[in-house]
């Protein structure tokens, strides 16, 4: 049987070292997406202050991405400055749902924790969320997940 600490050797064994933006990734007026692997990240850009519409342009990327499926999805909020309420309900909702089938909210500084519990505790996400501050613990969580759907992207 595999422990958590031989998960986290393995994932970071593997490509997801860093959360740098490939060349590929999809760049909106808050933040950057791109699939890495069977996982969908955003990395919010430093000093992001993301808007309802952010939000839904944001979704919209990620829409793109996953087509009729859902991915687990790692949000990167650590250079977030903030996030209005509308946003939050935004990520919260039923289209968020649609795409994704978890959401693992990567925070270090005192911000990113504040948004990342707000969202948490006022919105309600449909999809099971949860706050990390580790990478490879957020990557091995998400893939628990990924195991119960369909790969990323559209129907070979």
């Amino acid at each position: 049987m595999l422990t958590w600490d031989d998960l986290k050797l393995f994932v970071l064994s593997m490509s997801f070292t860093a959360l740098t933006p490939p060349p590929t990734a999809r760049h909106t007026r808050t933040c950057a997406l791109w699939v890495d692997g069977e996982i969908v990240i955003g990395r919010f850009h430093d000093g992001a202050i993301v808007t309802g519409d952010d939000a839904r342009e944001n979704l919209g990327v990620l829409l793109e991405f996953v087509g009729d499926r859902r991915a687990p999805v790692l949000v990167d909020l650590r250079g977030i400055q903030s996030q209005s309420a509308e946003a939050r309900s935004v990520f919260a909702g039923p289209d968020a749902f649609r795409a994704s089938i978890a959401v693992a909210l990567l925070i270090g500084s005192t911000i990113s924790r504040v948004v990342g519990n707000f969202y948490l505790g006022f919105n309600k996400p449909l999809t099971p969320s949860r706050l990390f501050t580790d990478p490879a613990d957020a990557r091995v969580w998400l893939l628990a997940w990924r195991a119960s759907e369909p790969a990323v992207g559209p129907t070979p």
